[in-house]
C-alpha cells in the first residue's frame, strides 16, 4: 500500500537466493534495505579536441538490517567460512526485488551474482531486539516486469 503517490517501504519484498545455502527472511522481519549501484564515469579527449564521456557499470553493494529471529545468519556464516577453509568456490546467488506501485501494478528487480556477507551477529543487550547487519555486492541490476 503506498502512501498517496509515493512508495513506501512496505510495498517492497525481498527474496535472497544462495547457492550455498537456503537464506529465507521474512519481509516482516527486514528493516532495511538498500542498494547502491556502481559505474564509472570517465571522459575521452581525442586529438580533435572534441570531448566523449562515456560510463562502465560496475555493479553495485547492498546494505541491510534484520530482526534476529533465529539462528539462520550464525549457520549461514558458518557454512559459508567451513566452504570457504576447505577450498570450495562459493557461488554468488540472487536478490529478488518486488514492489507494489502507487497504481497497483507489480515491478520486480534481480540482483544477480549476489555475494552476501554479514557484518554483525548482533548487539546482545537487555530487553532490547537483536539486530544484525548484512552487506553484499552484486553484478548486474536486471528489470524484470
Amino acid at each position: 500500500m503506498s502512501a498517496g503517490p509515493l512508495t513506501v517501504a512496505r510495498d517492497v519484498s525481498l527474496v535472497i537466493t544462495l547457492p550455498a545455502f537456503q537464506f529465507l527472511l521474512s519481509p516482516d522481519y527486514i528493516e532495511d534495505f538498500e542498494a547502491k549501484p556502481d559505474a564509472k564515469v570517465d571522459k575521452f579527449l581525442g586529438v580533435s579536441g572534441i570531448i566523449t564521456p562515456y560510463m562502465v557499470f560496475e555493479g553495485g553493494m547492498f546494505d541491510m538490517t534484520i530482526a534476529r529471529t533465529d539462528a539462520q545468519v550464525e549457520q549461514y556464516w558458518s557454512l559459508l567460512e567451513a566452504e570457504w577453509y576447505a577450498g570450495t568456490n562459493i557461488p554468488g546467488g540472487t536478490i529478488h526485488e518486488t514492489i507494489t506501485e502507487v497504481n497497483g501494478s507489480v515491478s520486480q528487480n534481480i540482483y544477480t551474482n549476489v555475494q552476501l556477507k554479514v557484518d554483525t551477529f548482533g548487539m546482545r543487550k537487555g530487553n532490547e531486539l537483536i539486530r544484525q547487519k548484512l552487506s553484499g555486492y552484486f553484478s548486474r541490476f536486471e528489470r524484470l516486469t
